[in-house]
């Protein structure tokens, strides 16, 4: 959900995101779920968003954004 708001631009995406984050692991997962479905541009934003506002996972998906 919190990642539908985002991307909808929508004026709670930013608090449902903060929330969203007390579970990287989680966020990170909807990308590999995004890029198995033929999502890679999606997946990309997401994992980029996940580690700008994550600095401490943002090592974890590093590898994935390139």
């Amino acid at each position: 959900m919190a990642w539908s708001l985002v991307r909808l631009q929508k004026p709670m995406a930013q608090n449902v995101w903060q929330v969203a984050l007390q579970d990287p692991a989680a966020i990170d997962a909807l990308g590999d779920t995004l890029k198995t479905k033929g999502d890679a541009a999606g997946a990309k934003l997401l994992w980029q968003r996940l580690k700008d506002t994550a600095p401490a996972y943002a090592s974890k998906v590093e590898g994935k954004l390139q």
